[in-house]
């Protein structure tokens, strides 16, 4: 839904340009339209893609192991009783990625340039920290779920398993 969101989200860089292709006219007189260059796709969906910003790379990000075996795992013990929450958890989250998309399409600089200029050094080391620390843990919990859906599928023990999955994945 936060795609949707950001789909549908103004874009805030300025006028719009026209980037129609110029028209050849051959000897004969007929115009004819320049043939695209190679790799390049159609207008409609660049035009499509274009609009949707950063809302697919929000969108797609938060689909890993550890958020989908979490899911699961919710869904399987609670059903649809915590679904209440997201009422209130949704304009949260969409009003974060709005803002923080918004700060992008501004600035032309992420999060972490923004505080850089703007706040002192203590600040920007210590988001920087904050992080490290949560991307560390969620790889963690991303081995950690990968190696608890192969242990119940394979009945190895689901440490070994991470172990490997961390090999794998350096």
């Amino acid at each position: 839904m936060a795609l949707l969101v950001l789909a549908t989200m103004p874009r805030l860089t300025g006028p719009k340009i026209k980037t129609e292709r110029r028209k050849r006219v051959p000897s004969n007189g007929r115009a004819r339209s320049t043939p695209a260059a190679p790799g390049m796709l159609p207008r409609r969906f660049r035009r499509f893609f274009g609009r949707l910003g950063p809302g697919l790379i929000t969108g797609a990000a938060d689909d890993d192991p550890s958020g989908i075996s979490t899911y699961s795992v919710t869904g399987a013990a609670f059903g649809y009783a915590p679904l209440w929450t997201a009422l209130f958890s949704f304009p949260l989250m969409t009003a974060v990625q709005m803002m923080c998309a918004r700060l992008g399409m501004v600035t032309g600089r992420g999060l972490a340039g923004v505080i850089r200029e703007r706040y002192s050094r203590w600040v920007l080391w210590g988001a920087c920290a904050l992080l490290v620390t949560a991307n560390t843990v969620n790889i963690a919990a991303d081995l950690g779920g990968m190696a608890g859906v192969t242990e119940m599928v394979t009945g190895i023990r689901s440490f070994y398993w991470t172990l490997v999955y961390a090999l794998l994945i350096a």
